[in-house]
């Protein structure tokens, strides 16, 4: 890998979602991976940032390669990258733990609070779906640790001034 790396290198809570046939987002759950840090904001405490893998499907049939940015001085942009706004960063994968573990209750509970509401094999096919979601969440976050063990986490955060 040995690019050079311009951007520090923190731990964050990343969304795994996909856009169904109807268009709507539906989040599959939550994943702890390496970021890069563009930027943040000192006001509202939120960090842009950019995750070195961020499309699941693309990463399942191995089509996905890890992104490191760079940015394009002569269009003051990232070009072709998923900035995420996150609320926090983290220096070890320990800390982000409860975090994560958080989200992906609230998935459920989101989804029990919908049980009486659904007819019973309804809410046992989406509790379903939702055990599936994480399992595939849980085996793609050990794949991009592994992907990006040698991305070191930065000591400081610097971030560069454009």
């Amino acid at each position: 890998m040995k690019e050079q790396i311009n951007y520090p290198v923190k731990y964050s809570v990343q969304e795994v979602s996909y856009t169904n046939s109807n268009g709507k987002n539906i989040i599959m759950g939550y994943i702890i991976s390496k970021c890069f840090i563009i930027n943040s904001n000192k006001l509202n405490e939120k960090y842009r940032v950019i995750f070195p893998f961020n499309d699941i499907n693309r990463y399942k049939t191995g089509l996905s390669k890890m992104i490191i940015p760079t940015y394009d001085t002569d269009s003051k942009f990232f070009k072709f990258y998923k900035i995420a706004i996150v609320d926090n960063i983290y220096d070890t994968y320990k800390d982000a733990l409860q975090e994560k573990n958080e989200k992906n209750e609230s998935l459920l509970i989101d989804l029990n609070s919908l049980k009486n509401s659904y007819i019973f094999s309804d809410y046992y096919r989406l509790k379903y779906e939702y055990i599936d979601n994480i399992t595939a969440c849980n085996i793609y976050e050990e794949l991009i640790n592994i992907d990006t063990e040698e991305l070191e986490i930065s000591k400081e955060l610097k971030l560069n001034k454009k």
